[in-house]
C-alpha cells in the first residue's frame, strides 16, 4: 500500500512483486497522492509498516509537510501502523514546511542518510526517536 505513484509503480515492476495498491487522491508535484479521498481509504486499513517522509523537524519535534493535505495523510499513516519508520535525506530534511503531522516522537526509528546536518539531527535525538544513519561515512 503506498500513495507515491513512483513508490508504485517500481514495486509493479520488481521481479518479485506482490500486489501493489495504490491509494487514491489528489497527486503533488512529486506524484505523492494526498487529501480527502488518501485519508479515507487509509481510515480502512491496518498497517504493520508505514514509511514516511518529511521536510524537517519543526521545534516542538513535529514532522514538517510542504502541505496541511500531505500532513494529514501521514499522520494517518503513522497512527494506523503497528511500527512507523521516517526517511530523510539532506537534499530535502532540514527545510521548512508550511504544514505538521505528528510528534517524531511517536516514530519507531528514523533512517537518516549521511549528511542531515547536525541541528536536524540533534532535534530527532532529543525526542528519543532512534536514529539509523545510513551511507557514506555512517
Amino acid at each position: 500500500m503506498t500513495a507515491s505513484v513512483p513508490v508504485a509503480l517500481a514495486a509493479a515492476a520488481a521481479e518479485e512483486s506482490a500486489v501493489v495498491h495504490l491509494v487514491g487522491g489528489t497527486a503533488d508535484g512529486r506524484g505523492v497522492l494526498t487529501g480527502a479521498w488518501a485519508r479515507e481509504q487509509l481510515a480502512g486499513l491496518r498497517l504493520d509498516v508505514a514509511v514516511v517522509e518529511a521536510l524537517g523537524v519543526s521545534a516542538d519535534g513535529r514532522l514538517l509537510h510542504a502541505s496541511p493535505e500531505e500532513a494529514a495523510v501521514v499522520a494517518s499513516a503513522v497512527e494506523l501502523a503497528s511500527t512507523a519508520i521516517l526517511l530523510a535525506d539532506p537534499a530535502t530534511f532540514g527545510a521548512d514546511g508550511l504544514a505538521a503531522s505528528v510528534p517524531a516522537a511517536r516514530l519507531d526509528v528514523a533512517v537518516v542518510h549521511h549528511g542531515v546536518d547536525e541541528p536536524t539531527l540533534d532535534a530527532l535525538l532529543a525526542t528519543g526517536v532512534r536514529v539509523e544513519t545510513v551511507g557514506a561515512d555512517a
